[in-house]
Order: structure tokens, then sequence, then C-alpha cells
């Protein structure tokens, strides 16, 4: 066996090792094991950095206005966010001005790499599959697992409504909810993207809501289904163009989901009642009661409503600066909520301001409206990921400075880029 320790193979390498370490989570498994945290931050930011040096940074690479637009929001939110928590007379916040910058320095580190990659070997080098099997293969890891400690009994035993979730590699289940989502993104895209291995993966279409209600997210699940109904849609949209050989794909990927879905809706309590554990069923219920009755309160919401709405007064006081770099990541103490803002949505204009704010959604808005001209599968990649990353800011501490999610938005971004390249292959010459 021949092998030669090029360039190229050296980049590969530092990728799957950056992807496998944030997506299988290092940090987090040897934290449950030995409680050493963060052990795999300097794996990730060493792997980041030889990306870099041998890759280099492309000027032709921040052409796409996505590209400028998402870099542009993590450097308003850390300068601004910087400026005016410095001079800020409030200083009775317990989060660190330095841990909140060097989250974001880390992250932008992690998206500069995803995006040199990317952009390497799709655009330049038009080798899709490599960097598409470096972020699917750790996160198909992640997801098997998750399978297994369901059926091996390993679930967390809390004494509230969590318990009976499925906590996954992270030893939290909201993160392993957001990872089957983006599972299920991808598995779409390579059954019909792909040829290889095309039986076998129509079960994992399964597997991958099964795990998001494993989880007992219930951004997570409500997002699997939104996930299910955007690509029947834009599939159906796109039917007549395709060939007979992805029609015959499109039975099994957009007819099993309806029918089941359609079982589930018309059986829902018998369901629940006879399959589903206590916590699963008391979830899915609230998720009913918000999403189908429209019940919002603190009860449906989590206690999000009353979060929410503080946030906002909080916000009507300063909404063109903001209140400082890491202010709703952790509010003061004397308003009672602990944990923070838990929208990334509010916590962006509650830090930085109004034009952070601003650049992040004209972002979401820019990969929405760009993949309209895309090819449908390389549209329904770059869409379904963005939608994924904005449905879990909804309820998420800061889907600006997660390692994980950094991933992703970078790869709707990539993708955009790879469909506007010109190198997409159209659906109708697959299968």
């Amino acid at each position: 066996m021949n092998f030669s320790l090029s360039k190229s193979r050296i980049v590969d390498v530092a990728f799957y090792t950056m992807t496998f370490s944030i997506i299988v989570s290092l940090n987090s498994l040897v934290y449950l094991l030995f409680g050493i945290n963060q052990v795999a931050s300097p794996i990730i930011l060493l792997c980041s950095a030889t990306i870099l040096t041998l890759l280099g940074i492309s000027r032709k690479s921040f052409d796409n206005t996505g590209i400028k637009l998402l870099y542009a929001t993590l450097a308003f939110y850390a300068v601004l966010g910087t400026i005016v928590r410095l001079h800020s007379i409030d200083i009775e916040y317990r989060v660190s001005i330095f841990y909140v910058i060097n989250n974001f320095l880390t992250s932008l580190v992690v998206i500069m790499a995803v995006h040199q990659y990317g952009y390497n070997r799709m655009i330049k080098e038009r080798k899709e599959p490599i960097f598409f099997n470096a972020i699917y293969l750790p996160i198909l890891i992640s997801v098997f697992y998750a399978v297994y400690q369901s059926l091996t009994g390993q679930v967390s035993l809390r004494g509230d409504d969590s318990g009976g979730r499925i906590l996954g590699l992270y030893g939290n289940p909201n993160i392993l909810g957001y990872v089957a989502n983006l599972f299920l993104v991808l598995t779409i895209y390579t059954i019909y993207k792909h040829k290889k291995y095309t039986i076998i993966k129509f079960p994992l279409l399964l597997t991958a809501v099964y795990v998001s209600i494993l989880s007992g997210s219930r951004t997570a699940m409500a997002t699997a289904v939104a996930i299910i109904l955007f690509s029947i849609v834009w599939l159906t949209f796109n039917f007549s163009r395709t060939s007979s050989g992805v029609k015959f794909k499109y039975i099994f990927v957009a007819g099993i989901p309806i029918f089941l879905m359609t079982l589930f809706v018309t059986q829902f309590d018998y369901i629940l009642d006879n399959y589903a554990t206590y916590s699963q069923a008391k979830r899915i219920r609230l998720l009913k009661a918000l999403a189908v009755d429209g019940e919002v309160t603190g009860k449906t919401t989590a206690g999000r409503t009353h979060v929410v709405e503080f946030g906002l007064n909080r916000i009507s006081e300063s909404p063109i600066i903001g209140h400082g770099g890491g202010y709703f990541v952790n509010f003061p103490s004397k308003y009672g909520f602990e944990h923070g803002i838990h929208n990334t949505y509010l916590l962006v204009f509650g830090d930085a301001g109004v034009f952070a704010f601003l650049l992040m959604i004209s972002f979401i808005l820019y990969i929405w409206i760009r993949s309209l001209v895309l090819s449908p599968l390389i549209a329904l990649i770059a869409i379904g990921c963005v939608l994924v990353w904005a449905m879990q800011c909804i309820g998420s501490h800061n889907g600006l400075n997660d390692k994980i999610m950094n991933i992703q938005i970078m790869t709707a971004a990539i993708y955009v880029m790879y469909g506007l390249s010109g190198q997409s292959v159209p659906i109708k010459k697959l299968a």
C-alpha cells in the first residue's frame, strides 16, 4: 500500500479530526469519563490552524456576500459588544468579558478553517463528497451512539420532566436533538446526491427522527417535522424535472414520512400512551399544545415566554448599541434568570444592538434567497442547514459561538458558493 503524506492528505486528516472532535464532542465525553473539561479545544484549534496554514486565505473565497455577512456579524458582535461592555456602568453581571471574547475568537478560527477547506475541496478541486463525508460520518457515529444509549437504558434519571431523555455523547439532550436534525438534512441530501449505499440510507431518515424524539427537545421535534415537510414540498415542486430513478427515491423519501405522520396524527393518544415514555409523551403533548393549539404559555415553552418578555424589556432600554458582550448570557443575579436569554436572536440584539442583529438576519435571508436560483439539491442542503440553525437559535443559548453550529452555518454558506460557482449537478441528471 502506497501512502504519501501529501499536503492534501494532511489537510484532510486535520479537518476530519476537527469535525470529529467537535461533533462527537470529545470535550463532553472526556469530562463525563474523567472529569477533565475542554480537552478537545486545543486539538480543535491546532487542526484549524493546520488547515489555514496549508490552505491559506483565498481572497476569491470572500467574494460571496453570505460569507461577508457571517464574518461581519461575528466581528460586529465581538467588537461593539466589547466596547460597550468596557464602558458600561452596570458591571453586576457575572460573565467575564475575556470569556466571551475567547468564545468568539475560537469560533472565528473554526469558521475560517471550515470556510477554506470547503472552498478548496468543493469549488476549486470539485471534490464535494470528501467535504460532505468529513461532516456526515462523525454525525452518523453520534446518532447511532444515542440509539445504543436508548437500547441499553442509559437515560437521564432526573426527578423532573427531564427524566427519560437520551443525553448522547454530549451529556446534553438539546444538543443531541440539534445534531439529529442536522443528520436528517444531510441524509435526505445524500440519498439523492450520492449514489453509494442508497438502499441502507432510507432507514437513517427514521433513525434521525427517532433520535430527535429521544432527545426530548421540543425544538428538535418541531424542526424534524419542518425539515420533512419542507423537503417534500421542495422535491414535489421539482418533481417534473427529475429522472425516473430520482422519482423512485422520492416515493420513499416523501411517501413514507407522509404515511407515518398521518398515522401518528390519527392515532396520537394511543401511540403516546403505549409506545412513549412519560417524559416523551408529556413533551410531545406540550409541543402539540404550542404548535397546533396555539397555547403560548410558560408551561408549553418551558418558561421561555417569561425570559423573552424580560429580554425584550431590557433590549428596549438600549436597542442601538446593546448592553455589552456577555450581558444576556448570564443575567445579573438580582433579575432571577440564572441561565440567560436562551435565544440567540435576542442575545445578539441585547448584547450588541440592532445592527449586529440585522446582519445576522440578513445572513439567513441571503442563504434562502440565493438558494432559489440554485439546483434543487444544493438549495435543499443550504436552506435545510440554515433552517435547523435558525430554529435552534430560538431556544439555544448562543448559536454564534457554539462550535457545532459554526460548522453548520458555514457549511450552508459554502454550499451556496458551490451552487453559484456552477459546479452543482442538476437534479434531472442524478440517479
